[in-house]
């Protein structure tokens, strides 16, 4: 006879969470795109896209949704007080702007180059590709020997 493997338990938020990875879209929209808010109180407003998070499908733009923070004083913010920092807002109420300006909806088309497969990304208003987000390359800081002492 077979015996049958014993089950892990888990607790309903774990199973809850694990639908939703299972069940998380792949967001067209990636980090550093510039998006326009269509939506919501800061409609209207365009920013360059810092965060984005598939799971809750809620993206972070600069100088977008900002909210006030009262901070303690510590070496980050020594002065303390309050200070404004951005909210994530919902990926639903923003459109990538094309290489015009244009808010637009996304398209994805592929195409062979070099013997691969290459997907696109294309403004559905005008058709044309839309560039890469351009991912800021990491500085180096120059070390100088009195530093190393």
């Amino acid at each position: 006879m077979k015996k049958n493997k014993p089950k892990l338990a888990l607790s309903t938020r774990q199973k809850n969470l694990a639908k939703k990875i299972r069940a998380t879209p792949k967001l067209k929209i990636k980090s550093g795109d510039m998006v326009k808010v269509i939506s919501g109180g800061d409609k209207g407003k365009t920013g360059k896209v810092l965060n984005v998070n598939a799971l809750d499908q809620r993206i972070l733009v600069e100088g977008v949704n900002l909210r006030k923070k009262h901070v303690k004083p510590s070496q980050k913010y020594p002065q303390g007080g309050v200070i404004s920092k951005e909210s994530p807002i919902a990926y639903s109420n923003v459109q990538i702007l094309d290489d015009k300006g244009n808010p637009t909806r996304i398209g994805v088309k592929t195409e062979k180059k070099g013997g691969k497969i290459v997907r696109l990304r294309t403004a559905r208003t005008t058709g044309a590709a839309i560039s890469a987000p351009v991912k800021a390359a990491p500085t180096k800081v120059a070390k100088t020997p009195a530093a190393e002492k």
